[in-house]
């Protein structure tokens, strides 16, 4: 996967495998932490990078609070490097 040209602004890496990994000293951690934790499962929250894993059950709760499935993809996108 390639990085987009603005990377450097931007705070998660997603992998294939649903992981993704968000960087706890960005600017964007605290508004991008907050929806991680509404749409993914926390698996680890060390120092400085976090880890968490999208699930079908952290979506369909991610969807019990009003999220559309447009909603959850066009904020990855927005914080996503990759």
């Amino acid at each position: 996967m390639a990085l987009k040209p603005d990377h450097e602004q931007r705070p998660l890496w997603i992998g294939n495998d649903c992981v993704i990994f968000l960087e706890a000293y960005s600017p964007l951690y605290k508004v991008a932490s907050d929806f991680l934790v509404a749409v993914a499962e926390p698996l680890s929250r060390p120092t400085f990078i976090h880890e968490y894993r999208l699930t079908k059950y952290s979506l369909y709760a991610a969807a019990s609070v009003g999220l559309s499935d447009e909603d959850i993809t066009t904020k990855l996108t927005h914080f996503c490097k990759n």
